[in-house]
């Protein structure tokens, strides 16, 4: 029984998400740093940004309980299917761990830090999910800005501010979270239909979100490669980034070209993987 329970919070924290965006934040703290970080800086960093991001995904499913019980993809979650109830307890976890998480980055990082992570939030919740996700298709845009929102947190974490570096990781981010959110869109576009979310596919067709994941993939590839210039991450990262890149914005064309759903949910997985070899190889080359 308690294990049953633990599981449905688990599935509310989407947790293999929100190991994504943290470790999104790891190339900012370490290249800002300029090295390894000291332990407890990593760890205080690292924990408090895990169970704010956590606590965020939490309320974003409190908020989205109602079109997500209307979509197949997502009526099996904890509150759509009733298995957390009251809804109400999702709400309140969601906001201890953000509150918990941000006020370790506050008092155990610094206030940059934890500034950068109440604007994630902020983004998210407020301005995503409230006020865009069931007005407008260009939507994502804003919750790109929350997706970015860790990688400005590790860099403000690593040098208790802002410049150019963390801009451009940010914006690396910022321009992915395009490409993984239409493909996917393309592919679940009925599910959107019907739950009234007007998703890029939805409401100007599949074939115009294709060219707009197709563009968000060209400046993919262009911050990618201009970050790896201006932080001088190594040919080694330059050239498999462009590679990574190029295959993507490949991808993306045929796509464009041929907007299905089998070429949609390819592109989706494509993207995820992309991002991670670009994470993978600034963290590595940083490190080295």
């Amino acid at each position: 029984m308690v294990a049953k329970g633990l599981r449905r919070y688990t599935e509310l924290l989407k947790l293999k998400q929100t190991g994504l965006l943290v470790f999104s934040s790891l190339p900012s703290l370490v290249i800002a740093y300029g090295g390894i970080p000291p332990a407890g800086l990593s760890l205080s960093f690292v924990s408090g940004l895990t169970l704010a991001v956590a606590g965020t995904t939490a309320i974003n499913m409190y908020f989205d309980r109602d079109i997500d019980a209307l979509m197949s993809r997502t009526r099996g979650r904890p509150l759509p299917s009733g298995e957390i109830d009251p809804p109400l307890r999702a709400l309140v976890v969601g906001a201890a761990l953000f509150a918990a998480g941000d006020l370790i980055s506050l008092f155990a990082v610094n206030a940059a830090a934890a500034a950068f992570i109440f604007v994630g939030f902020f983004f998210d919740i407020f301005v995503y999910t409230l006020a865009t996700k069931r007005r407008t298709p260009w939507s994502v845009i804003f919750g790109g800005v929350a997706g970015a929102a860790p990688a400005l947190a590790g860099w403000a974490a690593a040098s208790g501010g802002m410049d150019v570096g963390g801009i451009l990781l940010a914006l690396l981010i910022i321009l992915w979270i395009p490409e993984h959110i239409w493909t996917l869109s393309i592919f679940y576009s009925e599910d959107y239909a019907r739950a009234g979310v007007p998703m890029l596919p939805v409401v100007m067709g599949h074939k115009r979100a294709a060219l707009a994941a197709f563009a968000a993939s060209v400046g993919t590839l262009t911050v990618s490669l201009l970050a790896g210039v201006l932080m001088n991450l190594g040919v080694a990262f330059l050239i498999v980034a462009a590679a990574v890149g190029a295959a993507l914005v490949a991808l993306m064309a045929r796509l464009y070209a041929d907007p299905s759903k089998d070429r949609a949910i390819a592109s989706f997985k494509a993207a995820n993987a992309s991002l991670g070899i670009i994470i993978t190889g600034m963290l590595i080359s940083a490190l080295i």
